[in-house]
């Protein structure tokens, strides 16, 4: 096995390739995500130097590209789930929490009372689509996720979906908020 990492970071031949990469490919990438980049094609020349087997790669150079690719979309999607807000949730105090518009998330927070619970599961168990509220019901019958996708014929990346959008629906955060405050 030649000493391949030595050779891709002599003379920035790594960053140069890195740096063509994204000029090629991703243009679009912000100057302060290159950074990223550069760690992982570092872990990456590494990596696939620790791997490579010339009898199935007869070319390191070309199987270094093609996990740099793979590795690179990755990092995209991670930015790009980020962006979208990356599961946490940033609410202001002033937006309406209710269909009618009548209730702020501050007005819940700062209530004396804290609002009946099964009005606000209601609240959110109607405002889900058919596929969520059977797949809430089932979860609050006990049911684990294995059995649900089972008994719903769902593959592991349609469950994942809806869930993650049932989690991310409206609704959610005064029922979140409430049970924080409950303990």
């Amino acid at each position: 096995m030649g000493n391949y990492v030595d050779y891709y970071f002599e003379n920035n031949r790594l960053q140069k390739m890195v740096d063509h990469i994204i000029k090629k490919n991703y243009g679009w990438l912000p100057q302060k995500e290159h950074d990223d980049f550069y760690s992982i094609a570092g872990t990456t020349v590494w990596y696939c130097e620790k791997h490579y087997d010339p009898q199935k790669n007869k070319n390191f150079h070309r199987y270094l590209v093609d996990s740099l690719h793979r590795k690179f979309k990755t990092q995209l999607t991670k930015i790009n789930r980020k962006k979208r807000g990356g599961g946490v949730m940033n609410d202001s105090l002033d937006r309406y929490v209710d269909e009618n518009g009548d209730v702020t998330l501050g007005e819940i927070l700062s209530a004396k009372e804290t609002p009946d619970l099964d009005i606000l599961a209601q609240r959110y168990l109607d405002s889900l689509t058919k596929k969520q509220r059977q797949i809430a019901e089932l979860m609050m019958q006990g049911c684990t996720d294995r059995d649900i996708k089972t008994m719903l014929g769902m593959s592991n990346e349609q469950f994942g979906v809806v869930v993650m959008n049932m989690k991310k629906s409206k609704k959610i955060a005064p029922l979140k908020t409430l049970k924080e405050r409950m303990g």
